[in-house]
């Protein structure tokens, strides 16, 4: 199966960042707001949303490399941009882009899609974007699991800076993760 043919695939099914992970006391947390840590508590008192759960936002990004997807890269963009202006039909789509890519990025996704400018490798936002979960008290916390481009088996240099870069735009709490991992491969049901 070609990487186009997969990302088809996938796109229906949720290859995008929707958020899933959980940590637990003791985590180091990392923001410009003020947030804690955890208790030490047998229990973090955090929740790992359910995948069926609303969500405030889906963030993407823009595939921003030649040598990832060769000749396909147009069409590759363009199939990224069919799926976010459908997403952006019921709820905000924020896409990740290279500075250089934000106004090609914004013109195939059209004016519902917010375009940021922030340096990605590839497309797979489900796997480089942190994952969310809701503290005791309300307040929302990004996981962010150290991409490392699938073993280092991928241009990663920038997407592996995305989940920090990102809970600093939005000014979200950041829990660094203790191990290396791809958003995407958590489900949770709640």
């Amino acid at each position: 199966m070609s990487r186009r043919s997969a990302l088809r695939s996938f796109a229906g099914l949720g290859a995008l960042a929707l958020g899933a992970a959980a940590c637990g006391p003791g985590d180091e947390v990392t923001s410009s707001a003020s947030s804690s840590s955890g208790s030490g508590a047998k229990t973090s008192g955090r929740r790992f949303g359910a995948e069926w759960d609303s969500h405030t936002r889906t963030f993407m990004s823009w595939p921003a490399l030649e040598s990832v997807w060769f000749e396909d890269l147009p069409a590759v963009r363009a199939d990224i941009a069919r799926v976010a202006r459908a997403v952006a039909e019921y709820e905000a789509v924020v896409l990740m882009a290279r500075p250089e890519q934000v106004d090609a990025a914004q013109r195939a996704c059209g004016s519902q899609v917010e375009v940021i400018p922030l340096e990605v490798d590839d497309l797979w936002a489900r796997d480089i974007v942190p994952v969310f979960v809701e503290e005791s008290d309300g307040r929302l916390l990004g996981v962010d699991f150290n991409f490392n481009g699938w073993g280092d088996k991928q241009e990663h240099r920038n997407d592996a800076q995305v989940g920090r870069l990102l809970l600093e735009k939005y000014d979200i709490a950041r829990s660094k993760a203790p191990l290396v991992a791809e958003g995407g491969s958590f489900e949770t049901d709640g």
